[in-house]
């Protein structure tokens, strides 16, 4: 997960004025206000021109790197990202934020090992970054390493034990540790501060289903699909849930639609479905 940039204290008439397109911004610290302003309602590549804008007044503006960094990663160009979070850094080389999303974005890319780095990076400098230290524990995780990775949740929450996401990755580490019990705790946690956290309600699931209980796990996955109806991934585990309760024709349908939302990098994922599919076919 990414941070917001710097500037959100911005006076709102100057703000109201600008979105308006009554003033043509000035400084460059007004491009890049409007740029946040324009992330805020979903418009990041609206933003991402403005904080171009705000480059070319002064090109050694780190802020505007880290920006424009920001948006990409939120466009799903995490490649192009990272260039502009190092062009921060080569201007910052103390800017903390600019670290933590560099290392969201190498994650983003499939690069664990250098997100882990950024992560430590960006804690050096702030070691009360909570939400560097939940992804450095999903970095840690992502490495095979949940003991670890639950120490980094721990951290987190003893900074913020109100903290959804820390809740809901200690969680994650505790079910790969084979403690799924605990692991519904977290989740439970997770979900007492935010009812809508899609992937608190999958992963609870995932752990009833290691309980052997398919119907809870089933209804936790219809709560995860009721906030995120394209979540592929709910969508294929209420399929085999579904199956283990002898209902295949159910299984069928989720196993399908998880086929239709699921992303080209993940074809593997589908050709297996596609094989469990064609098997349950020929056995109604």
């Amino acid at each position: 997960m990414a941070e917001s940039k710097p500037g959100q204290n911005w006076e709102r008439s100057k703000l109201d004025d600008l979105l308006k397109g009554e003033k043509e911004p000035s400084k460059e610290i007004d491009w890049i206000n409007k740029g946040i302003s324009l992330e805020a309602l979903g418009r990041p590549e609206e933003a991402i021109a403005c904080y171009e804008r705000a480059l070319e007044l002064n090109p050694r503006f780190a802020e505007a790197w880290h920006s424009k960094g920001a948006a990409l990663g939120t466009l799903g160009r995490p490649q192009e990202a990272v260039a502009c979070f190092n062009r921060a850094l080569e201007l910052n080389p103390q800017y903390a934020q600019a670290w933590h999303n560099k290392g969201v974005a190498l994650a983003a890319s499939g690069r664990p090992a250098e997100a882990l780095n950024c992560y430590e990076n960006a804690l050096e400098l702030n070691p009360r970054y909570a939400q560097a230290w939940i992804n450095k524990g999903a970095a840690l995780a992502a490495s095979g390493r949940p003991q670890e990775a639950m120490a980094c949740y721990d951290k987190a929450l003893e900074l913020n034990p109100r903290y959804a996401d820390a809740w809901g990755h200690k969680g994650i580490a505790l079910r790969a540790l084979g403690r799924p019990e605990e692991a519904i705790e977290c989740y439970d946690r997770s979900l007492r501060l935010n009812p809508r956290y899609a992937q608190a309600w999958y992963n609870k699931g995932l752990a009833l289903g290691a309980l052997g209980k398919p119907e809870q796990e089933i209804d936790c996955y219809d709560r995860a699909l009721e906030l995120n109806p394209r979540y592929a991934q709910a969508w294929y585990n209420k399929g085999l849930a579904l199956g283990a309760l002898g209902k295949p024709v159910q299984e069928i349908d989720c196993l399908k639609k998880f086929v239709e939302l699921t992303p080209p990098q993940y074809a593997s994922h589908v050709i297996q479905a596609e094989e469990i599919i064609r098997q349950l076919s020929k056995q109604i």
